[in-house]
């Protein structure tokens, strides 16, 4: 698979790869693609190695979007309030928390204001894997209001963009 990859990769044909793996074998193989100026994204469970997921540009829970069998009688929402919860190798609600609490920090504009756009693409650049899925909501809006004592929306817009403001203590 990763000869083909690279004959596809000096092809030029492709604009994107997908790879659909939980070994971190293939790590060196998106960090190539990547060095070329392409996307990767990573498909895999929750125990794909770190060193994979980080070196793709996006990676995606397989367990967000296919249930396993034995998980198929189970609820797909992820109870946050809950540490026995079905998918409990899911991230937590305290590990969200904190990726956006890192985000937040480095997406201050010098207003005091952050973009919800900006911010979307901040937290998928500290964390691949990131998706609001991952915590239970659809919407990265919904994630946001999971935290309230980190940000909250200022109920003012630039074009489509939501603008969030950090709550001060």
């Amino acid at each position: 698979m990763i000869i083909d990859a690279l004959d596809i990769l000096h092809k030029g044909s492709v604009d994107i790869f997908m790879l659909v793996t939980s070994d971190s074998d293939f790590t060196a193989l998106a960090t190539r693609i990547r060095e070329e100026a392409l996307g990767v994204i990573g498909v895999g469970r929750s125990t794909t190695p770190s060193s994979f997921v980080k070196g793709c540009d996006q990676f995606i829970l397989i367990e967000t979007i296919v249930p396993s069998i034995e998980d198929s009688t189970k609820p797909l929402v992820k109870d946050l309030g809950q540490s026995n919860s079905p998918i409990s190798d899911l991230p937590s609600k305290v590990s969200g928390r904190e990726l956006l609490l890192r985000a937040v920090g480095q997406s201050i504009d010098a207003d005091g204001m952050i973009l919800g756009s900006f911010l979307g693409i901040l937290l998928k650049r500290l964390d691949p894997s990131f998706s609001p899925s991952n915590y239970g909501v659809q919407k990265l809006a919904d994630f946001i209001a999971l935290f309230p004592d980190v940000i909250v929306p200022t109920g003012k817009k630039s074009g489509v963009d939501p603008v969030y403001k950090p709550v001060t203590k």
